[in-house]
């Protein structure tokens, strides 16, 4: 995913950076096959999305 529609309902459930894996139980290879199996889905889809994992710092002090 590299752009969302605000206040869409996919805004509300997926993330930029997301990868659509498969769209209703669809296998998606690529983004032409991605793009057509949700043109054709009607009103509902459901998406396999892999999220990538999300690096973060944070500090701590230790009392030895």
């Amino acid at each position: 995913i590299t752009s969302l529609q605000p206040g869409s309902s996919a805004a509300e459930k997926l993330a930029i950076g997301d990868r659509i894996m498969a769209v209703n139980a669809h296998e998606v290879t690529t983004q032409h096959s991605a793009v057509t199996y949700i043109r054709s889905s009607g009103n509902s889809v459901t998406l396999q999305i892999s999220r990538p994992a999300k690096l973060s710092t944070t500090t701590t002090s230790s009392n030895n």
